[in-house]
């Protein structure tokens, strides 16, 4: 589901299974990608349109209410508040089992925060933004990002730290999750602890069983991941130009240098926005990057599909007639069904790309082939460095664009539309006056 929250995203996904043998249960696995907009209320009183969506989604709009949905983890694409500003109030209204964030260090925190005083984004400091700014302070640390919700930060490229997700063998998977009640199967990965690793393999779905199953686990799904961060050498010329800003004399932004959100200081900035403006663009001059295509200092993809060569084993226990094997018929090779998340990434630059289409192209499995849906990036901007046509090489259906319906930006661009449309793909459009959104329900036979 791309829900329709206007300037922004909120993505949800379900994976379930149905007509399972009697006492076969499988709880729904969830996930999110992205949960923000900058679009208000379509009438006075009104509810704005993410929280609408938020509560669709979730089914509730109490936060103490005891029958939560559970969502197995949060994906956040990069620390705009188009993006990110409905997290707190989805972890109020769902049992969230996790967060996954891109990597975001002092250094590009500070980077991040010239951007968007620069850009207008930051224009005052509303208590609202104050919100906003404590949740980029704690996305510069190791803890949880809201509440008390175990938070994965992802740095580029790299391995990381011992098993990945999803490759422990099924002894030690069975040990995790306990001996389930007979006939109780799950599906899931294992979750993350507040930490950061460097993501290069797959997060798998699994069904999880107790130890009378022959099998205890099956992959079934993939999560895979891939986080672009902005050259060093530009954040670098960002810092350096800043900390020539002077205040009375003396260093105006001594705290923030640090990777500290200082109110006082940022409210100076914001005055001094014409200041903040020259600053940037003199490091965006001398590394040679025009200002359009700085946007963005970190961002984290997203990919979505059935896992290649599923087959599920089953103890004759829970058989079903004449098939002790279950196996996903899966069209093509690689299987088809996939969905990939892009966030604001520059997908444009050469040099992004590769590392974007390498990540996806591993283990013998080119993954951009299994795309049917692709969320088109920065809600289809035409400038910027974000769109590459090359997402609508493979076998995409749909290219959805998730914008605000008159927003001042203008997007989606005609020059992307045209693009959608020179590879015969369907763009769909989600605004805030399509409520609930686009849905796509994709149904894999169980042979």
């Amino acid at each position: 589901m791309q829900y329709g929250v206007g300037q922004g995203g909120f993505h949800a996904q379900q994976i379930r299974f149905s007509n399972l043998p009697q006492g076969v249960s499988i709880e729904p696995y969830r996930f999110v990608y992205d949960c923000g907009s900058d679009t208000g209320p379509l009438k006075p009183k009104q509810a704005k349109p993410l929280q609408w969506a938020i509560e669709h989604f979730a089914e509730n709009d109490e936060p103490a209410s005891k029958n939560k949905i559970t969502v197995h983890s949060l994906y956040l694409s990069h620390f705009q508040k188009d993006h990110i500003d409905g997290a707190k109030r989805l972890a109020e209204l769902v049992d969230l089992k996790e967060i996954v964030i891109p990597h975001l260090t002092k250094d590009q925190l500070v980077h991040l925060l010239a951007q968007q005083i620069a850009s207008g984004q930051l224009a005052e400091l509303t208590t609202d933004t104050r919100a906003y700014l404590d949740l980029l302070e704690r996305a510069t640390g190791e803890g949880p990002l809201l509440g008390n919700v175990p938070t994965t930060r992802v740095r580029p490229g790299g391995e990381p730290p011992g098993v990945d997700a999803g490759n422990e063998p099924p002894d030690r998977i069975q040990a995790a999750h306990g001996d389930l009640e007979q006939g109780a199967y799950s599906l899931d990965h294992d979750h993350s602890t507040n930490s950061s690793w460097q993501h290069k393999r797959s997060r798998h779905l699994r069904v999880v069983g107790n130890s009378r199953v022959t099998q205890a686990t099956s992959t079934v799904w993939e999560l895979r991941v891939w986080s672009y961060a902005q050259d060093d050498l530009l954040t670098k010329a960002v810092q350096n130009e800043l900390n020539r800003l002077t205040f009375k004399g003396k260093p105006a932004l001594p705290k923030t240098m640090t990777g500290l959100v200082d109110q006082n200081e940022l409210a100076w900035a914001i005055k001094n926005r014409t200041k903040i403006q020259e600053a940037y663009e003199r490091a965006l001059r001398s590394q040679k990057v025009s200002f359009a295509a700085d946007h963005n200092v970190v961002s984290l993809c997203l990919h979505s599909g059935p896992a290649n060569g599923t087959d599920l084993l089953w103890d004759r226990t829970w058989t079903i007639p004449n098939e002790h094997r279950i196996r996903h018929l899966l069209n093509g090779s690689p299987p088809a069904g996939g969905w990939v998340g892009t966030g604001d990434a520059l997908l444009e630059s050469g040099k992004v790309w590769l590392s974007f289409y390498s990540h996806f192209n591993q283990d013998g499995i080119d993954r951009s082939q299994q795309w049917l849906t692709v969320l088109i990036p920065h809600h289809g901007s035409g400038s910027g460095g974000n769109f590459n046509s090359k997402l609508l090489e493979g076998p995409v259906c749909n290219a959805v664009f998730s914008a605000g319906a008159f927003n001042k930006y203008r997007h989606p661009a005609r020059s992307v539309l045209d693009a959608v449309a020179d590879f015969g793909v369907t763009g769909v459009m989600v605004t805030e006056h399509s409520r609930p959104g686009f849905f796509e329900h994709l149904t894999y036979s169980i042979g």
